[in-house]
């Protein structure tokens, strides 16, 4: 940097710098110029890819995948830090993509403060179909909304150890969505609802 005035003096002065990206909900790891600073634990190893199943509910480009290594904790899984605490104030919900070659295996979705891991609130959801896409939507409604949790931590096949499957996520918002609620009598008459 060299700083010049209206007179002949300038001022230099060279060092280095580190530039953070900074990631927002909705979050959908299509960027290609990002380092999304996906940290894994526990023996887990994530990583952004091409989608490796772009069809029914998700055919975005680029996805995260999660690979659970053979021997990996039970615990093992991958953060994200997000650039401002979730608003949890005006939404309930975490809503996100899951492709798993698995049905039937608990996912567990984390979110705490940066500076003390104890302020956390989690929520776990069981996947219901194996090697296509599904949404999972995850009610944080019970969360005091003044918590600053700032860390989204992801656990597939959550409370086994790893076997080297892969799991894919990707779509992560936050959303008021639930489901709807029919009352008696039904007639099947709305073209909104899935029945």
């Amino acid at each position: 940097v060299v700083a010049r005035g209206a007179g002949v003096a300038t001022a230099e002065y060279t060092g280095e710098i580190t530039i953070f990206e900074e990631f927002f909900l909705p979050l959908d790891f299509e960027a290609t110029d990002l380092t999304y600073n996906l940290v894994g634990f526990g023996g887990a190893v994530p990583e952004v890819v091409d989608n490796p199943d772009p069809n029914g509910e998700n055919t975005s480009a680029r996805v995260a995948k999660l690979t659970k290594t053979a021997g990996a904790e039970v615990w093992a899984g991958a953060s994200i830090d997000i650039a401002e605490p979730l608003d949890f104030a005006s939404f309930d919900k975490i809503k996100l993509q899951v492709w798993s070659p698995k049905a039937g295996i608990d996912f567990l979705l984390k979110v705490e403060n940066l500076n003390d891991p104890n302020v956390f609130a989690e929520v776990m959801m069981t996947t219901t179909t194996s090697n296509e896409w599904e949404t999972l939507l995850f009610d944080f409604s019970a969360v005091d909304p003044a918590m600053e949790l700032q860390r989204m931590a992801f656990f597939a096949d959550f409370g086994n150890n790893g076997d080297g499957s892969e799991y894919f996520i990707d779509g992560v918002e936050l959303t008021n969505e639930g489901p709807v609620q029919l009352a008696m009598p039904v007639g099947f008459e709305s073209q909104d609802i899935t029945y």
